[in-house]
């Protein structure tokens, strides 16, 4: 027997089998299945121009002025943010037609498409332009150091759930933060610093009257008039403030 030729056959033959276990072994191993934090974005991948007034401060984000910058000229600007899917960038009809096609995109590291912003476009200029953040990844305390302390605050609570809602007025600032946190069995809202933000919602400096009418678009003024009136001046941190059954949007 000439063992000069049949032991490197039998190496090789003796590498292919354990080849082959091996790769059954891990074939046959159950995987768990994957389930994505719907909530979770890694923090490149975000936005937090809110937290640093990078590139510019409220009302202007990123170059994007409300009542000033095309509508045109928004889409490319978003286009190009490193942390814009660009794929998602479209326009979104308004079912009523009372105004041009919304301009709509997502996070690149959004698992849902909630996670994104939207722009409302008046006459081809943006007029509102939202900005929807993850829970959790940014808190009312971190941007009190950054934005300052609002004017105004209201908070309501869902009845279906524990949560409580807030919303936070800048007028000077042109920028209304909405927030929310679990307030189970209670019956105000406490004003606390980990409060989530979850919406950063930017537009030409106005008075709330005018925010309501103009942005939001209510055109009854006894319903702006109530609506003024939930809105209370900012009593500071660690407050409790009444909880209204439905929050004003």
């Amino acid at each position: 027997m000439n063992t000069n030729t049949t032991f490197p056959h039998r190496m090789i033959e003796l590498v292919v089998i354990i080849v082959i276990i091996a790769y059954g072994a891990i074939a046959c191993t159950p995987v768990p299945p994957f389930f994505p934090d719907d909530n979770l974005l890694l923090p490149s991948l975000s936005d937090d121009s809110l937290l640093t007034n990078k590139s510019c401060e409220p009302p202007c984000w990123y170059g994007v002025y409300p009542d000033v910058t095309p509508a045109s000229e928004a889409e490319e600007l978003v286009k190009k943010l490193p942390f814009v899917n660009p794929e998602t960038v479209a326009r979104d009809p308004r079912v009523d037609g009372s105004s041009d096609p919304a301009i709509t995109w997502s996070f690149s590291g959004a698992w849902s498409s909630n996670h994104g912003g939207r722009m409302e476009i008046i006459n081809g200029l943006v007029r509102d332009n939202r900005i929807f953040l993850p829970l959790g990844a940014v808190t009312l305390g971190s941007v009190l150091e950054a934005q300052g302390t609002p004017d105004l605050v209201v908070a309501g609570r869902d009845p279906e759930s524990p949560t409580h809602w807030f919303q936070f007025y800048y007028g000077d600032k042109g920028l209304m933060l909405h927030g929310r946190k679990n307030g189970q069995g209670q019956k105000t809202a406490t004003i606390t610093s980990d409060i989530s933000i979850i919406e950063a919602e930017y537009f030409a400096p106005r008075s709330l009257r005018g925010f309501l009418a103009e942005v939001r678009g209510y055109n009854n003024a006894a319903i702006i008039k109530n609506r003024v009136q939930t809105y209370i001046e900012w009593p500071d941190l660690d407050a409790s403030i009444p909880l209204l059954s439905d929050l004003p949007r």
